[in-house]
């Protein structure tokens, strides 16, 4: 294929595994060799009820648990079904995944014993691994002590006609609002690139 542009989106933990020639100046291939991405794991259990509300709570609830904080992913729809989910990264993330069938427990919202699988209010769950295994190659990228002032600044500088998007490459690195922020900054550069 023939371009005029390319934006590039792959995350850098995938594009540092690719052979781009010819190659990126010293100081992109340093952005993308190192920038560290972390492991994550969401966890989604819909109950047959809100029982946490039928307690008075809320459903936000932070554990001593690799699953953290655990909260009301439905807490404005009405209804009597609810979703409890939590994002975990790193460490916590890892060990999630490692539970596999087990990782449908979660704290019961008084942070004492967690939900077991058979109590009759579970009707589902899910487990969505966002690293490790994944395409990706992470979750997400994580900036090591030092290193935002190093390489964040190396991260959306275009390479000749391959402009970069992607959250990783914007302020808000982890949130889908970054990557459109990135979107319209390379629709941007390339409006108002010199040709």
């Amino acid at each position: 294929m023939t371009a005029e542009r390319i934006v590039c989106a792959i995350p850098f933990s995938v594009l540092r595994t690719l052979e781009i020639s010819p190659p990126f100046s010293p100081d992109k291939k340093k952005a993308v060799n190192e920038l560290p991405y972390f492991s994550g794991a969401r966890v989604s259990i819909q109950c047959r009820r809100k029982f946490w509300a039928d307690e008075g709570l809320n459903g936000s609830v932070f554990t001593d648990s690799p699953l953290g904080w655990v909260f009301d992913a439905t807490l404005t729809q009405p209804g009597p079904r609810g979703i409890l989910q939590c994002y975990a990264g790193g460490p916590n993330a890892r060990r999630i995944m490692a539970l596999g069938e087990e990782a449908h427990c979660v704290c019961d919202g008084r942070n004492v014993p967690l939900l077991p699988c058979d109590r009759p209010i579970l009707r589902g769950w899910h487990l969505q691994v966002l690293g490790g295994g994944s395409l990706a190659r992470g979750a997400s990228s994580w900036y090591r002590p030092g290193q935002m002032a190093e390489l964040w600044p190396l991260m959306a500088r275009p390479e000749g006609r391959i402009h970069f998007a992607g959250d990783h490459t914007s302020p808000y690195i982890r949130w889908m609002q970054g990557a459109l922020y990135s979107g319209n900054r390379v629709a941007a550069e390339i409006n108002g690139a010199a040709d």
